[in-house]
């Protein structure tokens, strides 16, 4: 897949000028979803044109967030409100990346990755094979990289604790065909 100039440039207008600390937070925890989630397809056998778009899309899979306010991210307790805003990252970020005619599987990753496998995630409530295989995939890579490294609004877990964490939310947030690869793979 080619980087075309439109999002070279895109990316640099959002990041660079006003670079804070939690932005390259945000960014350092996308790196960490791709790297898992780009162990898990490989294992799982995509093709290097389905690993590419899985790597953009978790690469930029939380670039909604740098529309909202810093504040957000600084709390160690979210109101109902927060929430409702920390929310809206994914079509923001659809929303952005639409307007430089971004890869659509990949945009799709950032649109969908807090879709749950049961029907109850955001902000359209697929469910399971309605939600792309990348998206399915990303979405596993960023809960386990959440778990690991925690946030202010919630602790980290350990290895163990978050791969349990994991099975125990087969079927419900994840697709449990992934959570055996994952298991697999990771456990």
């Amino acid at each position: 897949m080619k980087i075309s100039d439109a999002t070279i440039s895109f990316l640099l207008r959002q990041s660079v000028p006003t670079i804070t600390w939690n932005q390259s937070f945000i960014f350092s925890h996308a790196l960490h979803v791709e790297k898992i989630a780009l162990r898990l397809g490989e294992n799982l056998g995509l093709s290097a044109q389905d690993l590419a778009i899985l790597s953009w899309g978790c690469i930029l899979h939380d670039i909604g967030k740098f529309s909202l306010p810093q504040t957000f991210f600084e709390q160690t307790i979210l109101s109902i409100n927060d929430y409702k805003e920390i929310k809206r990252h994914p079509g923001l970020g659809y929303i952005a990346l639409r307007e430089i005619d971004f890869n659509r599987e990949a945009l799709e990753i950032v649109l969908y990755h807090h879709e749950r496998f049961d029907g109850l995630g955001y902000p359209f409530g697929l469910k399971g094979k309605e939600i792309p295989l990348n998206t399915r995939i990303c979405s596993l890579a960023d809960s386990f990289e959440v778990m690991l490294w925690g946030r202010n609004y919630q602790k980290n877990k350990t290895y163990q604790e978050a791969l349990d964490d994991i099975a125990a939310n087969s079927g419900t947030q994840f697709d449990p065909e992934l959570v055996v690869h994952f298991i697999n793979l990771f456990g």
